[in-house]
């Protein structure tokens, strides 16, 4: 049973800490999401994504009265998602965030068949993480990541990290800093035809003993002479320049804007979670970590002889 918010303003303070939000930031919620919960809310809202300019011409596209119309709009601008510039109405940046949000959630309403078949599948306990996962995305339930600034995401599998890692490479159109502990065919794949564009790359990798490692188990996938030749090119082409040193952990940055980070288990050294974060002034950490690393790294040649 729901609560309404007037037993929601009686609750004691011991209670709402239950919820691990306060009672403010409740009620601040309950305004947004009832500027939202109406038909010709939702309507006015999804139409201000490129600014409504001309109110007579939303109406009469929306198919609303001008009294339903400027009754919505008021509560939509009072609760913060839209504002007035000059004589435009278009979304704060709360409002851009919940449009981008919104649509995924929308997009996931749609799918009701198909939600219904997961939540069936998500209950058996013999089927692993790895699999419902899987499921989830053949059933396209997989929720994409809204391109919104400082947008955030977080992965627990290692394949999912590497597969966004890949893609990342391949979307980059300037520059790129990857400093890791590993050695993937796919990133260094992704990295080849980066350089081809003309993306600027640095790489600083682990220590020798951890790097060899990697490099013969690495090796000993490729039965593609051709890919062998081109991986042992890339790593010593001038257009990659690159350097060995203590790594604290692995990551990349593309483009000054998003970045890659690992964590792993301190006990274990084994990999826990991983980061992707679409924030430049993060980013702009991230490369002067980069860089500290960068002074005090050694020359590859002379370390590992495998290359």
């Amino acid at each position: 049973m729901v609560e309404s918010t007037e037993t929601m303003h009686r609750m004691p303070p011991e209670q709402l800490q239950i919820l691990e939000v306060s009672e403010d930031v409740i009620l601040k919620m309950e305004k947004t999401l009832s500027a939202l919960a109406n038909e010709d809310a939702l309507k006015i809202f999804l139409y201000a994504k490129n600014g409504i300019t001309n109110s007579t011409e939303a109406i009469s596209r929306l198919g609303l009265t001008q009294k339903r119309y400027y009754v919505r709009l008021k509560l939509l601008l009072e609760a913060g998602l839209l504002e007035k510039t000059e004589d435009t109405y278009e979304h704060t940046y709360l409002g851009s965030i919940f449009h981008k949000y919104g649509l995924v959630l929308m997009d996931m309403v749609a799918k009701e068949e198909e939600l219904k078949l997961y939540n069936s599948l998500n209950k058996s306990s013999s089927l692993s993480d790895k699999d419902k996962r899987r499921i989830a995305k053949a059933l396209s339930l997989d929720v994409p990541l809204p391109e919104t600034r400082g947008a955030f995401r977080i992965v627990y599998a290692w394949e999912d990290l590497v597969s966004m890692t890949v893609v990342l490479v391949e979307e980059a159109k300037e520059s790129l800093y990857l400093a890791s502990q590993y050695l993937d065919t796919r990133v260094l794949d992704a990295g080849c035809k980066a350089i081809d564009r003309g993306v600027k790359i640095r790489g600083l990798i682990s220590e020798t003993e951890q790097l060899s490692n990697s490099l013969k188990l690495l090796f000993s996938m490729l039965t593609n002479p051709k890919e062998l030749s081109l991986l042992l090119s890339t790593l010593k082409s001038d257009k990659f320049p690159l350097r060995i040193t203590k790594l604290p952990y692995t990551f990349l940055v593309v483009d000054g804007k998003k970045c890659v980070l690992e964590i792993k288990n301190p006990a274990t050294d084994v990999f826990q979670y991983g980061f992707m974060i679409d924030d430049e002034s993060i980013s702009e950490k991230m490369i002067e970590t980069f860089e500290c690393l960068w002074k005090t790294a050694s020359e590859p040649k002379d370390k590992i002889k495998i290359l």
